[in-house]
């Protein structure tokens, strides 16, 4: 997406996506369950709102539409922030970004595969989703490996000041 790539070099432990969602993730379902909660709830009241009413009192739903804004919102919620999950450009794009992506895809098989690697980023980047999602995300990403950065370094000064070996120039940080 915008040029990111992921370099997933993860042998030993599998799969980052791997570890990520099944290992990660899961560890914090507990934690992260009254906020799906609320957003499923949240989007259910919604499309039901949105639901044409029928002569006879039945309300006719969208059931694919809903069933997407109640994956993505959730999604969104757990993967990106609360704020991200609350920003309604930001939900539209991610909406968006699979059906683009999808599109590329299609494209991209009619491309010869050595052309393919060179075409994908171009693709992606000629979709709103993608440009959105990009402007959102990559901030906080930048934010939060300046945080993390920021982080290591007070730790290897902690260490420095606290470590036997660190005194006598022995001690190289493990990160």
């Amino acid at each position: 997406m915008d040029g990111l790539e992921v370099k997933d070099v993860m042998s030993h432990n599998g799969s980052l996506h791997f570890r990520v969602l099944r290992v990660i993730l899961t560890s914090h379902l507990a934690d992260l369950q009254s906020s799906i909660l609320e957003k499923v709830q949240t989007v259910m009241v919604d499309e039901m709102d949105m639901a044409r009413t029928t002569t006879d009192g039945w309300s006719n739903i969208k059931s694919f539409r809903m069933a997407k804004n109640v994956i993505r919102t959730a999604n969104s919620g757990v993967f990106f922030g609360e704020s991200l999950s609350k920003n309604k450009r930001f939900l539209t794009a991610a909406l968006q970004y699979p059906d683009d992506l999808l599109l590329a895809s299609e494209i991209l098989r009619f491309i010869p595969s050595i052309v393919a690697p060179l075409a994908a980023p171009v693709l992606m980047r000629n979709y709103r989703g993608s440009k959105v999602m990009a402007e959102f995300l990559l901030p906080m990403i930048r934010r939060r490996l300046e945080a993390r950065d920021r982080q290591i370094t007070s730790d290897e000064k902690l260490l420095v000041g606290c470590h036997p070996e660190a005194q006598n120039g022995k001690h190289e940080a493990k990160i």
